[in-house]
């Protein structure tokens, strides 16, 4: 027992002096960015300097199918043509889209978008028998693009007749636009970018319009005879309305030298609408200026002194 512990006191400085110090911890890992959340780089589907020489119409739309990732269906009396061009930029996949439905255009070719796998590519001429569906962009959303697209606006403040012929002027073809008054419809059919000119115009021009009211009194005057002869001024409605032997003639004869100003050019009061409130022996008088309405009444005051005498 005492050898035993005579040789554990000899080992233990041994043991103490050969232990190693214990490892240090390591120290965080200083974390960077993982590559898949750097930020991407802009990736191009066409570089500058490409050129491309006689292209057959069949490696173009290959291109964009592969370009779009949907599958074509294409009609049988495309036209035979080619492509020379060369990139001067370099383009995204979405400057690339625009670019290929841009040079497809230019050579008498339609592509229609029809739900999200198919592109019905036609000639251009036939697009207007088969209209695409209908999409829900706004203005700010269309692509500055000559692809086909269809939209349907609805008016608030103006009827679609009004707007037809300012509209038909944008676009390619005959019977783009189609407007319904009873339903206060617009449908537009072109290029994204008509169609997208146009909806800015219709915002700019489906506003409340502005409109000055007066209701004038005409004292002891007759107010038929004048609400008449201010409606003739408006749109040369004939004067029908009953006129008393002295008064009428006076103001049939201040009324005639009114009407020489008309004579000259478009009816003064153009615009305007003049009714008569016999109950209040008054003139109500709605007019789409300011100036107008003070027009009328200069005028109302002028065949109301004539009256008198």
């Amino acid at each position: 027992m005492k050898i035993s512990l005579i040789i554990l006191t000899l080992l233990c400085p041994t043991l103490i002096w050969g232990q190693q110090n214990p490892a240090p911890k390591p120290a965080p890992a200083v974390s960077t960015p993982a590559e898949g959340n750097a930020p991407a780089k802009q990736s191009f589907a066409l570089r500058r300097g490409a050129v491309m020489q006689g292209i057959a119409l069949d490696t173009v739309l290959d291109e964009y199918s592969e370009l779009v990732g949907r599958t074509l269906i294409t009609a049988i009396n495309l036209p035979k043509v080619t492509f020379d061009f060369s990139t001067k930029n370099d383009f995204t996949r979405s400057e690339s889209k625009i670019f290929y439905e841009s040079l497809l255009s230019s050579r008498g070719i339609a592509v229609l978008p029809m739900g999200d796998k198919f592109i019905i590519v036609i000639p251009a001429a036939e697009a207007a028998k088969t209209p695409p569906p209908f999409t829900q962009k706004k203005s700010a959303d269309l692509p500055v693009s000559d692809v086909l697209v269809m939209v349907k606006v609805k008016l608030q403040h103006v009827m679609p007749s009004e707007l037809v012929q300012g509209l038909s002027s944008l676009a390619k073809s005959p019977g783009a636009i189609m407007g319904i008054d009873h339903a206060r419809m617009l449908y537009l059919r072109d290029s994204a970018l008509n169609v997208k000119r146009m909806l800015e115009i219709i915002e700019d021009t489906d506003v409340i319009k502005e409109t000055h009211e007066a209701v004038i009194p005409v004292g002891n005057a007759s107010v038929k005879e004048i609400t008449n002869h201010l409606n003739q001024l408006v749109s040369g409605t004939p004067n029908t309305a009953p006129t008393s032997s002295t008064s009428g003639r006076t103001i049939r004869s201040t009324s005639s030298r009114i009407n020489t100003t008309r004579n000259r050019g478009p009816f003064i009061l153009s615009g305007t609408s003049i009714i008569a409130c016999e109950s209040a022996n008054s003139i109500l008088v709605v007019a789409p200026t300011k100036a107008k309405l003070e027009l009328a009444k200069s005028l109302i005051e002028k065949l109301k002194s004539n009256s008198k005498k």
